[in-house]
């Protein structure tokens, strides 16, 4: 629920003259083991998840309504990029020092796509959470579930997490220096990541943290409790009038529980970054700039791209202790993947094993 970049890592902001050698130190230590280790691990881990979701949600036997499991899908891929983007972004330069010599020319184009994926994942769950309600709490109220069977929902979402972060795509630069080594008269060509006018201009960097503020953390958190609220309310009055629950019902009841777990997940993991957020605008609009770089704050960012990487990988396993159905559907899909997979290898041990037998064959023959 909050926007990826933060001030408090802009380029610019990289040399403070009060920051200690102890504290880079830190921060080293911590960058390492958060976005070096723990990042790519999650964000494979992730990734898998999320495609075996998609296969999940085609699947007719999980019985869901088709809105609700296109929006899924449509989670599941928009968070599926996003830790894409993320392992582009931090892991992938500290893990490959080579990598860092191509980092400035994709880091312009990669940052805004990931932050598109984030916004299309945080407000994916927004229409999760509306559909439910509608689903719930006003079943006979035409809203945009009804149309398309949920793909009105994601036209919306795509669009909007695409305007809402095209000015990102003029904030960062590839920044060119050539240097001259004065004995050897040979040319060294630096490349860097830089900041363009626009994010430099205070004005816009203000505007940007606020709204970021707004958009991706407070109107969200918001938002799905509010919504969270009145379905758990509304399902339990119907369970307290039916002494009986009818199977549409209990099935309700899964997907509100499932809906529980996701909301609760990226609530948790996107306040870190929502209280960063607050921390820079606060900075902007009573300081007019980003006078100080705490190192708890740059921590904070970097448990962040954490929570965050978490946040977009752990759905399956929400699914699977919540839904029944789902879990049964992931117990037989996999082992069947694996035979898949492994059979093609078998297949050629088996045929050169007959190869062999024939070639020994033909030879005992002659």
């Amino acid at each position: 629920m909050a926007n990826l970049t933060s001030a408090l890592e802009d380029v610019d902001s990289i040399e403070m003259p009060n920051e200690t050698c102890n504290e880079n130190c830190q921060e080293s230590i911590v960058t390492f083991w958060i976005e070096g280790v723990a990042v790519p691990i999650i964000a494979t881990f992730g990734i898998l998840g999320n495609v075996v979701c998609v296969f999940v949600f085609n699947q007719k036997s999980v019985e869901l309504k088709p809105s609700f499991s296109n929006i899924l899908k449509c989670l599941s891929i928009f968070d599926s990029l996003f830790l894409i983007g993320v392992t582009l972004l931090y892991p992938l330069p500290i893990l490959s020092p080579g990598f860092s010599v191509y980092e400035p020319y994709i880091s312009p184009i990669i940052l805004p796509l990931t932050q598109i994926a984030l916004t299309g994942s945080v407000f994916s769950v927004l229409a999760v959470a509306t559909e439910r309600y509608f689903t719930i709490c006003k079943p006979f109220t035409y809203n945009l579930g009804s149309l398309l069977d949920g793909f009105v929902y994601i036209m919306v979402i795509v669009i909007f997490s695409f305007l809402y972060n095209l000015a990102r795509f003029f904030e960062y630069k590839t920044e060119v220096k050539v240097d001259m080594d004065p004995i050897t008269n040979i040319s060294y060509v630096h490349t860097s990541l830089g900041l363009t006018d626009l994010r430099k201009n205070p004005v816009y960097t203000t505007v940007c943290i606020l709204l970021n503020t707004v958009v991706m953390g407070i109107f969200p958190i918001l938002t799905l409790a509010i919504l969270n609220y009145r379905i758990l309310k509304k399902m339990k009055i119907a369970n307290e009038v039916h002494n009986r629950i009818a199977s549409n019902q209990r099935r309700d009841g899964a997907m509100t529980a499932l809906l529980s777990g996701v909301v609760l997940v990226m609530v948790l993991c996107h306040t870190p970054k929502t209280i960063i957020n607050a921390y820079e605008s606060y900075q902007m609009l009573m300081l007019g700039s980003m006078k100080y770089h705490p190192l708890w704050g740059r921590i904070i960012i970097k448990l962040s791209h954490l929570l965050l990487t978490v946040s977009s990988a752990v759905n399956i396993l929400i699914y699977s202790y919540k839904d029944m159905k789902f879990r049964y559907i992931v117990y037989n899909f996999i082992p069947q993947l694996l035979k898949k997979v492994t059979s093609p290898c078998c297949s050629n041990k088996t045929d050169l094993s007959n190869l062999e037998l024939l070639e020994g064959t033909t030879t005992a023959n002659v």
